[in-house]
């Protein structure tokens, strides 16, 4: 063993050979992606009533409401709808934030708006070949059942999402 130890010094010991390569870089651009609203989650007419105490009304993202039996719901529900544009065939992630949304009277009287895309808070898809995808959102609606009538909006004072200024981020 000792005799190979000095051999092997001598191997690593002589000049070593240089060696160049080529290394590579890539970069892939993408278009900002937009988002244009077309059309709010509208919920139509509830007449509720206060002796069936607090209930949630869903809709769905296709504008189906199911009214509990002691309210009255009518008028033309309809789901929220988005596009989104930017690079085609990119995935992309769209997600709410904050949760709920705050819906109020504009004279302090709120109640609680829990959006979703159906499917939960999060909806992963793939913009198309030219880079277009529609999205359209349901969510619920939750009463204690003494609300004041009134028209109830994300946009009237004081109305809005409860953490951020936007509902979807992405």
């Amino acid at each position: 063993m000792k005799k190979l130890l000095p051999i092997l010094g001598l191997l690593f010991s002589s000049n070593s050979m240089a060696a160049i390569g080529t290394g590579h870089a890539q970069a892939e651009l993408t278009k900002p992606l937009s988002i244009t609203f077309v059309r709010n989650v509208n919920f139509g007419t509830i007449s509720i009533d206060p002796s069936a105490g607090p209930q949630t009304i869903p809709i769905t993202m296709y504008g189906t409401v199911t009214c509990p039996l002691t309210y009255v719901c009518a008028g033309s529900p309809i789901g929220g709808l988005m596009y989104f544009y930017g690079s085609p065939n990119i995935p992309i992630s769209v997600s709410i934030s904050g949760e709920t949304a705050t819906l109020t009277d504009g004279n302090g009287n709120s109640i609680i708006f829990d959006p979703s895309f159906g499917s939960g808070d999060t909806h992963n898809t793939t913009l198309d070949n030219v880079g277009y995808r529609a999205l359209i959102m349901g969510g619920e609606i939750s009463f204690t059942g003494n609300e004041s009538e009134g028209v109830y909006s994300s946009t009237n004072a004081r109305g809005g999402p409860k953490n951020s200024d936007s509902v979807l981020s992405y």
